[in-house]
């Protein structure tokens, strides 16, 4: 889907006012495909025909199975998502020379148009927390998970401790206390001025 709507944005904003520029949001293009479909907007440049939303649609998918049928082979039931995409989560300092605290690339689902968001090929950029909530229940309860780990020192044995679960969208009960009495924990830290 994703190579889908990248031939869709492409196609749709080929105008030279958007060259080199920010396009339209998602929304925009949505709309114009549902409620305009006669559009100008959708009529691509480098055609001699004036597209609709369907001819313009319909250029899309076949610029789709171009590129998937170029990139992956000719059975589609050989494709396989993690080919296509992955995520490389950075050390928090980002730095060239401290890639060895770098965790992946791992295979990754979603892309930048879905609840997991991960934007192109390798991503190093998603959710920070991903969070379930049921608030069906009284009180709510919630899940959730967070790439990495509670500390930034890669000799901790905490540095990647939910990077599993994450990859594998297995969320954990979050405590959430109502009254102080409830709070887990058994150290406290009080931070006081030097006299």
């Amino acid at each position: 889907l994703d190579v889908f709507l990248d031939h869709l944005r492409r196609l749709a904003w080929d105008e030279p006012v958007f060259a080199g520029r920010r396009t339209p949001a998602e929304t925009r293009l949505y709309l114009l495909l549902t409620e305009d479909p006669g559009s100008p907007w959708l009529d691509v440049q480098a055609t001699p025909e004036r597209e609709d939303a369907a001819g313009l649609l319909r250029l899309a998918l076949d610029s789709t199975a171009v590129t998937l049928l170029r990139d992956y082979g000719r059975d589609p039931a050989a494709w396989r998502w993690g080919d296509h995409h992955h995520v490389l989560f950075r050390h928090l300092t980002r730095s060239e020379a401290l890639q060895a605290l770098d965790r992946g690339p791992f295979e990754y689902p979603g892309f930048d148009a879905t609840l997991s968001p991960a934007a192109g090929r390798v991503t190093t950029h998603s959710a920070s927390w991903r969070v379930v909530v049921d608030f069906s229940k009284q009180p709510p309860v919630g899940y959730g998970v967070y790439p990495g780990g509670q500390s930034g020192n890669p000799f901790s044995p905490h540095y990647d401790a939910f990077l599993d679960s994450y990859l594998s969208f297995r969320h954990y009960p979050l405590h959430k206390p109502t009254r102080p009495e409830e709070l887990q924990g058994g150290t406290h830290l009080v931070l006081a001025p030097a006299r």
